[in-house]
C-alpha cells in the first residue's frame, strides 16, 4: 500500500471517530424469518459459521491461511479445507477478535490474574460483520439483509425499530437455538435513548 493511500485511511478513520464521539449508540435485534430461509441459505450459514471457528482455531495455533485454505485438527491428524464461504471482511474480524482475546489475557495477566492460553472453539455461533455495504446491506423497505458471500438475502423482522436517521455501523450474526438473529449496532446524534 503506498503511503497516499495509507494516509487517506487514516485521516478517514480519525474523522470517522471524531464524528461518532459526538454521537449515541445502540444495539437492535433483528430476527431472521426461519419459515423463509431455504436449504441453501441454511447450508450457507452453517459454512459460514463452521469456517469462522476452523480459521479462529488455526489462528490460535499460529497456522498460515494460504489460497483459502486452513488446516483442521480431524482425529490426530491434520486437513487441509477450502474457505467457500467466509469473506475477506468477516476473516479480518475473526483474527481481530482473537487478536482482541489474547490482549484481555495478556491485561489481566499483568493485573496479577492467573490465565490460561487461549482455548480452541468446538463451536462458532457468532461473526462481526464489520462493514455496511460491503460485509453486509440493509434494504429496509423489503425487509432483508444481505450477507457477504451468500447469494440469497434474509428476510428479517425488526427492521422498523431502527431510526431514519440513525448511522449504521456493525453488526453480529448470532445463531442461537431459538433462530438466527442480526445485532445491528446505530449510532444517533445528540439523542441518548436512540428512540
Amino acid at each position: 500500500m503506498d503511503e497516499s493511500k495509507r494516509q487517506h485511511i487514516k485521516e478517514s478513520l480519525r474523522a470517522t471517530k471524531e464524528r461518532h464521539s459526538s454521537m449515541n449508540c445502540r444495539v437492535f435485534e433483528v430476527k431472521v424469518v426461519s419459515s423463509k430461509l431455504n436449504r441453501t441459505q441454511k447450508d450457507s450459514v452453517n459454512a459460514l459459521f463452521r469456517e469462522a471457528k476452523w480459521l479462529r482455531n488455526a489462528y490460535i495455533a499460529g497456522e498460515s491461511v494460504i489460497d483459502n485454505t486452513v488446516p483442521v485438527k480431524a482425529g490426530d491428524t491434520i486437513e487441509y479445507r477450502q474457505l467457500t464461504v467466509i469473506g475477506s471482511q468477516i476473516k479480518q474480524s475473526v483474527l481481530t477478535s482473537v487478536k482482541s482475546e489474547i490482549k484481555g489475557l495478556h491485561t489481566k495477566k499483568c493485573k496479577g490474574e492467573t490465565v490460561g492460553a487461549l482455548k480452541y472453539k468446538p463451536v462458532c455461533n457468532s461473526v462481526t460483520l464489520k462493514q455496511y455495504g460491503v460485509t453486509y446491506q440493509i434494504d429496509f423497505d423489503r425487509n432483508r439483509i444481505k450477507v457477504q458471500n451468500i447469494k440469497k438475502p434474509f428476510y428479517v423482522r425488526g427492521l422498523k425499530q431502527i431510526p431514519q436517521d440513525a448511522e449504521i455501523a456493525n453488526t453480529k450474526l448470532v445463531r442461537k437455538p431459538s433462530g438466527l438473529y442480526f445485532y445491528i449496532t446505530m449510532a444517533r446524534r445528540g439523542s441518548p435513548s436512540l428512540q
